[in-house]
């Protein structure tokens, strides 16, 4: 009878460990993907109201704002680059949205990458609600 029990106990510890792993997992990927939107929103602006060069966008933005999307610093990465790294880290969906805007960012006009970084920070949005 005591074996039973302790099975009970050592599969409900389990199952609180899995449990806790998995919450820790999601709320890793939500803050990505909140300073993902962050980034994006920044870059946004500057290519927007002054056209800024997106090589130019990364050496001035914040160094808490490339943080909160899992940059840990300014390097000589080009944005594209940045995008797929940080789609490993956001997982599946929010990581095929981050690739798709780093094969497309850099390579049309500025209006249109403006109507893409919208189009983008909303899926995101999107997606993080779901989560």
């Amino acid at each position: 009878m005591i074996l039973k029990w302790m099975g009970v106990c050592l599969l409900l510890c389990l199952a609180a460990a899995y449990s806790m792993a998995v919450w820790r997992r999601w709320r890793e990927v939500s803050l990505y993907q909140q300073g993902w939107i962050a980034l994006l929103e920044y870059v946004r602006s500057k290519i927007c109201c002054f056209g800024t060069p997106l090589q130019d966008i990364l050496t001035s933005a914040d160094e808490a704002l490339l943080a909160g999307a899992g940059i840990p610093k300014q390097g000589s990465e080009d944005f594209a680059a940045l995008c797929h790294r940080g789609s490993v880290q956001l997982g599946n969906e929010g990581g095929a949205l981050l690739r798709a805007l780093g094969d497309e960012i850099g390579t049309i006009w500025r209006t249109e990458q403006v109507e893409r970084l919208d189009y983008y920070i909303e899926a995101l949005r999107e997606q993080q609600t779901g989560l």
